[in-house]
C-alpha cells in the first residue's frame, strides 16, 4: 500500500488503518475487483492508483485525509484491515456491553470508539460468542457527522441477527445507552488502559472471552456461522455459488481461494465433487474474478451451495486426465484448453 504525505513535517495521526498485505485480495490476484475498503471510506483517504511498478492497480492512503474511523475495517470481512478501536473488555458473566463513540458528550470519561461503525461482522460473532446478548450505543449526530459510515452498526446488527434466525440462535439487541449504562461504563475497572501499552495491542484483534484466544485459526465469525449445522436453510454473508453447466472445473478457483471457500474433496468411493464451505467465506470475489468462464458468482446473505459433482475423463485431442462438471464426460471429449486453442486441428495437415 502506498502512502501519500502532503506535509511530511506534520505528525501522522496513531490511528491510521494498516494493511496486511498477506491477507488483501488486492496482493493476491493482479485482476483482483475487491476494493471494499475504498468504497466505505467516508473522506476519499484510501484510493487506488498505479503502483510503483506500472501497469498495476495498487492502494494509496492519503494519511492527512485519514480521520482514523474504521469504516475500512469494518468493510473488509478478510481482516486485512486493522485499526485500533480501544474495544471493551467483556465482564466475566456478563451479558451486556456499552460501546460509545468519541463524538459523544461523555467521550472523555471511558475508552470511545473513534466510529461505532467501524464494527463489523467479525466483531459482533466476538460478543456473541463472548456470551454478549445486548449492545448499548451511545454516539454523536451521525446524521451530520462528515465521517459517517454508509453502513451504520445497526444495519451490521440487523444483518447478523438474520443470521442467528436462520440458525435458532439468540440475536444481539442493540437499544441506546441511558445514563446508568453510561454511568457504569464510565466507571469500569475492566476497562483497557489507554496508555502506550493499550495503543500496541490494539493492533492485534482485541480479545474477548478466553474462547476467543484458544488456538484455533478460524475467525469468530466463522465459528459462529458454523453453528447450527443441522439446521436446514442456514444462512451465510457470502456464498460462492458454481454453475455446472457453465464451469470448465480447471481447479483455478480452488486453488486461488485463500480461506477454502471452495474445496475439492474425494469420497470413500473415488468420486470427486466441488465442496462449497460458505462459513469460510469472506466475499472477497477472487474466485469470481479469476474464472474465464463466468461460473462463479459469490452471493450475499445466501443458503450454502450444493455440492458439483465432477467425472473424470481423458481428453481425446492432448489425452490428458481432467475433470468434467456433471456425469457424463463432455459430448466432444476436449478438455478447456483444447477446446479453446484449437491446437489439435493443427497437427495433422492433408497435402493435395
Amino acid at each position: 500500500m502506498q502512502r501519500h504525505h502532503p506535509n511530511r513535517n506534520k505528525r501522522v495521526r496513531e490511528s491510521v488503518p494498516s494493511i496486511n498485505s498477506d491477507l488483501c485480495a488486492r496482493t493476491q490476484l493482479l485482476r483482483a475487483s475487491c476494493s471494499s475498503c475504498v468504497q466505505a471510506c467516508p473522506t476519499g483517504a484510501l484510493f487506488e492508483t498505479e503502483s510503483d511498478t506500472g501497469g498495476e492497480v495498487a492502494l494509496g492512503l492519503n494519511t492527512e485525509a485519514c480521520t482514523g474511523c474504521g469504516a475500512c475495517r469494518a468493510a473488509c470481512e478478510k481482516s486485512a484491515v486493522s485499526i485500533p478501536l480501544n474495544l471493551p473488555v467483556a465482564p466475566a458473566g456478563s451479558t451486556g456491553v456499552t460501546l460509545v463513540c468519541q463524538h459523544h458528550s461523555t467521550a472523555g470519561m471511558g475508552p470511545a470508539i473513534p466510529c461505532l461503525h467501524a464494527l463489523g461482522l467479525n466483531d459482533l460473532a466476538r460478543f456473541w460468542l463472548a456470551g454478549i446478548r445486548k449492545i448499548l450505543l451511545a454516539s454523536g449526530d451521525c446524521s451530520t457527522c462528515p465521517l459517517a459510515a454508509q453502513t451504520r452498526l445497526q444495519d451490521r446488527i440487523d444483518q447478523f441477527n438474520i443470521l442467528a434466525q436462520s440458525r435458532d440462535l439468540p440475536e444481539l439487541h442493540h437499544s441506546t445507552a441511558g445514563p446508568k449504562a453510561l454511568h457504569h461504563w464510565c466507571n469500569d475497572t475492566s476497562a483497557p488502559d489507554r496508555g502506550r501499552r493499550a495503543f500496541l495491542r490494539g493492533f492485534a484483534a482485541p480479545v474477548l472471552a478466553a474462547s476467543d484466544a484458544a488456538p484455533d485459526d478460524r475467525s469468530a465469525l466463522q465459528r459462529f456461522l458454523e453453528l447450527g449445522e443441522k439446521r436446514k436453510g442456514r444462512l451465510f454473508p457470502h456464498v460462492p455459488v458454481i454453475a455446472a453447466n457453465t464451469c470448465t472445473a480447471c481447479d483455478n478457483c480452488i486453488n486461488l481461494c485463500p480461506n477454502g471457500a471452495l474445496i475439492l474433496v474425494k469420497d470413500n468411493n473415488g468420486e470427486t465433487s466441488y465442496v462449497v464451505n460458505a462459513s469460510a467465506c469472506t466475499g472477497c470475489c477472487l474466485c469470481e474474478d479469476i474464472c474465464d468462464f463466468s461460473a462463479v458468482e459469490v452471493r450475499t446473505m445466501h443458503p450454502e451451495a450444493t455440492a458439483i459433482q465432477l467425472t473424470r475423463y481423458h481428453c481425446r485431442a492432448c489425452g490428458v486426465a481432467r475433470n468434467a462438471t456433471g456425469p457424463i464426460p463432455p459430448q466432444d471429449g476436449l478438455c478447456h484448453i483444447c477446446r479453446q486453442t484449437r491446437q489439435h486441428k493443427k497437427l495433422f495437415q492433408v497435402l493435395e
